[in-house]
C-alpha cells in the first residue's frame, strides 16, 4: 500500500490534499517532528515524505537506543514527551505503544511485553524509600515491573513497584496497581486502607 492517501468522496476530508499514513514506530522524535508531521497532512511535499516514512524511523531507533542503553525494537512507539530517570533498566517487546507524558522511574527494572499499549501520564515506579520513619531519607528501596505481553493500561495508571500484570489483562483508567494482576483481568479503582500504625 502507498504510503498516500486521497480522502474519498464520503469522508471529512474531501477536498484536502493526499495525507500521508503514519508508520507505527514514526511518531516521536520531539515535538518539532510531530509538529512537521501535522503539516504534511495539508502541505505534502516530496523531500518531507522520504523523510518521515524512511530517516526519522532509523533515527528514533538510534536515539532511544542511546536512552536506553541498547538495542531496542523498531516497532517500539514512544509519544513526546517521555522521562525516565535512569534509560538502562527498562527493556522492550515489539510493537509496544507509549503514549504521551509517561514516567518510567526504571531503577529496579522495567520490562514490556509485546504488543502492550500504555496510555498518556502513566508512572511505571520501580523505586521508593522505607516506610519508617527513621530509616526513609537513608537509602532508597527497589522492586521490578513486570508487564507481560498484549496488555492495556489506561491513562493515568500508576504501577508500583514489584508488580507483575499479567498477559492480555486491562487496567482502567486512574488505577493504582498495587499488587499482581492474574493474566487476562479486567481491574480499576483506586483504594485507601489503613494498614498500620507507624513508629515514632
Amino acid at each position: 500500500m502507498s504510503t498516500l492517501d486521497t480522502a474519498s468522496p464520503t469522508s471529512p476530508g474531501i477536498g484536502r490534499p493526499p495525507t500521508m499514513r503514519r508508520p507505527w514506530y514514526g511518531w516521536a522524535l520531539h515535538d518539532g517532528a510531530v509538529v512537521a508531521k501535522r503539516n504534511l497532512l495539508q502541505i505534502p511535499r516530496v523531500p518531507e515524505l522520504l523523510f518521515f516514512s524512511l530517516v526519522q524511523p532509523v533515527i528514533f531507533v538510534l536515539l532511544f537506543a542511546y536512552v536506553f542503553g541498547g538495542a531496542i525494537p523498531e516497532s517500539l512507539s514512544i509519544l513526546p514527551p517521555f522521562y525516565c530517570d535512569y534509560g538502562l533498566g527498562a527493556t522492550f517487546g515489539e510493537k509496544v505503544f507509549i503514549n504521551q507524558g509517561c514516567f518510567f522511574l526504571d531503577f529496579g527494572g522495567i520490562t514490556i511485553g509485546d504488543r502492550t499499549m500504555i496510555g498518556p501520564r502513566v508512572p511505571l515506579s520501580t523505586s521508593g524509600h522505607p516506610v519508617e520513619l527513621a530509616e526513609r531519607y537513608s537509602f532508597l528501596t527497589a522492586a521490578p515491573i513486570v508487564i507481560e505481553e498484549d496488555v492495556w493500561i489506561g491513562a493515568s495508571v500508576t504501577v508500583t513497584p514489584g508488580v507483575t500484570i499479567g498477559r492480555g489483562s486491562v487496567i482502567a483508567a486512574g488505577t493504582v496497581v498495587s499488587q499482581n494482576v492474574p493474566p487476562m483481568s479486567l481491574v480499576s479503582g483506586t483504594s485507601q486502607i489503613h494498614r498500620r500504625s507507624l513508629q515514632e
